[in-house]
């Protein structure tokens, strides 16, 4: 059986490769960009990306990922944000759970790992009411571009004579 990149493969390749790319479309990510204008296409970034390289990908990789590389816009940095948001939660809460197992030892409290999740917490709050400033002001522009579209156009005449005496001015 013949993939699309044309490499033979056993049925268990093609179901794994097909699994693959069903999982890319669905759970896209903001740190594996593909740019074609670099030279990056679809086919050769994970050749040309140290982020890809079995060995070297754990360093470069989670780098990539905790510096912010590749991150054009807005919507990419809240995504990242939730993912960090998500993560820092999780392990405050198995922080909560191991402290539980001690029988509440305020020694094996973990408040470093609750004080990032608040910093990233608060992040996510700044990040959020960023992109709602912009989302409220691009719809503010649009709003108003219509009602200057519209002021170019007469009004529809009025054919019920009860409403046209109400608005005419005589």
């Amino acid at each position: 059986m013949k993939g699309a990149d044309d490499i033979e493969r056993n049925a268990f390749q093609q179901w794994i490769a097909e699994l693959t790319t069903a999982a890319e479309k669905w759970a896209k990510v903001p740190y594996d960009v593909v740019s074609p204008k670099d030279g990056l296409t679809p086919n050769v970034h994970r050749l040309a990306s140290l982020g890809h390289d079995p060995l070297l990908g754990l360093v470069f990789g989670v780098g990539d990922i905790l510096s912010g590389t590749g991150e054009p816009g807005l919507p990419d940095k809240l995504k990242r944000e939730q993912m960090l948001v998500l993560t820092h939660g999780l392990l405050a809460s198995a922080n909560i759970l191991k402290t539980a197992l001690y029988g509440w030892n305020p020694m094996a409290i973990n408040l470093a790992q609750f004080q990032t999740l608040t910093k990233r917490m608060l992040s996510l709050v700044k990040l959020a009411s960023e992109r709602d400033r912009m989302v409220g002001q691009a719809l503010d522009d649009r709003w108003e571009a219509l009602l200057d579209s519209q002021s170019r156009f007469p009004a529809p005449p009025v054919r019920d004579p009860k409403v046209r005496a109400r608005i005419s001015p005589e």
